[in-house]
């Protein structure tokens, strides 16, 4: 493998997680520059970087510009599906490699789109109804209640509605429809069941699962008539083995049917009669960290070969054919400490993270003064912490003990948290 000591890296967009590619690519030598239109006071991975730009994430031709200039080896983004489509484009014009190409990320990242592919190639997907701003008699007396409306091309939940009603459904079109670049809104069924995620990692075209988590969400009653967000992520899932009975062949051929070849690919499902039922996907990395774990259980260093494949167009360090497998010895949990709606007023207790050795790492997502709505997005998470189990019943032990010790209060002097467990497991 080439040596990537005093390559450049442009990275678009500054979320928290990007610190994790910050610092993977400082290990490697590697040089980075972090752009997007955020003021570098509320931008963390711009602190983080060794440089930073305030260039838009969706300003093209500057970002192909500041490539040229600046002789940048890669162009590299994660974690969000909004700059994708610019990191493509902009990676395309300068001839310098990204995963995945332009149909592809449209097939994929739009939630019609990769709806009508899951029917394409016989995975089960949810209902989906017709229907328009108009809200026809025809179309709404076909609804069985109740239905989710979001839009096409967002992600982190945000635009997604439960609507038990057509008064409901009527706000809830327009708000999907205001957080869609293109205007466009999905009506499907509200799916219950065990939610869980898929984390496929592809090399030289060949797909393997990397991890499947069982995804606890919060009780409804926090929830605002929002989604319910996730409390965390635990694996290895206690469905792997009907996973790979029923349908891993469906995803095999997906992901060759568009060519996918090089990357990581996330697919959140609905497990409910002994079968997954996919809404949502992503080929990108996502905020559950699951890299962190493929590396402490299997030793592929994930991040690694992302920005390898970024500055170099190799998916290359480790042979995921002899090393990747979602059958874990240990029980691994990328936990989500929830706030409820407030201002972050006071903090205590978080030296228990440091303390606890089943705690591997930590990300802070918020700071004092942050006001934290009911939005139902990723922006109720106050902290992420990846944690490493003997089994099931230690990570109950260990997640009891953050939810005893950590507080955040209002500036009201009320705990913001939201319940992490409850009657002894993480329901």
């Amino acid at each position: 493998m080439s040596d990537l000591k005093g390559k450049k890296l442009l990275i678009l967009g500054g979320p928290s997680l990007m610190c994790d590619v910050i610092n993977k690519a400082r290990e490697m030598g590697v040089y980075t520059i972090v752009t997007d239109w955020y003021e570098p006071d509320v931008s963390v991975a711009k602190k983080a970087a060794d440089e930073y730009r305030m260039v838009s994430s969706s300003d093209i031709d500057a970002l192909v510009k500041l490539v040229k200039e600046e002789n940048i080896d890669g162009v590299y983004t994660q974690y969000t599906d909004s700059a994708l489509p610019y990191c493509q484009q902009v990676c395309e014009r300068t001839g310098l490699p990204f995963f995945i190409d332009g149909t592809q990320e449209k097939l994929i990242s739009n939630k019609e789109n990769s709806k009508h592919l899951c029917q394409k190639y016989g995975v089960p997907v949810s209902e989906e109804y017709t229907v328009t701003e108009d809200f026809l008699p025809e179309d709404v007396e076909k609804i069985k209640w109740p239905v989710l409306t979001k839009p096409t091309d967002n992600s982190g939940q945000r635009g997604i509605t439960i609507c038990n009603n057509l008064e409901e459904l009527k706000k809830g079109y327009a708000y999907a429809k205001e957080n869609s670049k293109e205007g466009k809104v999905v009506v499907e069924e509200y799916m219950q069941g065990e939610y869980i995620v898929l984390n496929f990692t592809l090399q030289d075209g060949n797909l393997y699962l990397s991890g499947m988590a069982d995804k606890p969400v919060i009780d409804e009653k926090y929830a605002n008539g929002l989604i319910r967000l996730p409390k965390g992520y635990i694996m290895p899932s206690k469905h792997l083995d009907i996973f790979y009975k029923k349908r891993f062949k469906n995803f095999e051929a997906l992901a060759k049917g568009i060519g996918l070849k090089n990357g990581n690919w996330s697919v959140e499902c609905v497990f409910r009669n002994d079968d997954f039922y996919v809404f949502e996907m992503q080929f990108r990395l996502g905020g559950m960290r699951h890299y962190t774990f493929v590396q402490e259980e299997n030793g592929i260093d994930t991040l690694e070969m992302h920005i390898r494949y970024a500055l170099t167009g190799r998916f290359e360090g480790y042979d995921l054919s002899k090393l990747d497998t979602p059958y874990y010895k240990k029980t691994y949990c990328s936990l989500n400490i929830l706030l409820k709606d407030g201002i972050i007023s006071k903090v205590e207790g978080l030296e228990i993270l440091d303390s606890l050795p089943e705690v591997k790492s930590k990300l802070p997502m918020h700071q004092l003064g942050d006001k934290v709505e009911l939005s139902g997005t990723v922006f109720q998470i106050f902290m992420k912490a990846s944690i490493v189990a003997k089994d099931y019943d230690d990570l109950v032990r260990v997640l009891e003990i953050i939810q005893e010790k950590i507080k955040v209060y209002d500036e009201n002097g009320k705990n913001m948290l939201l319940k992490i467990v409850g009657d002894g497991v993480m329901d």
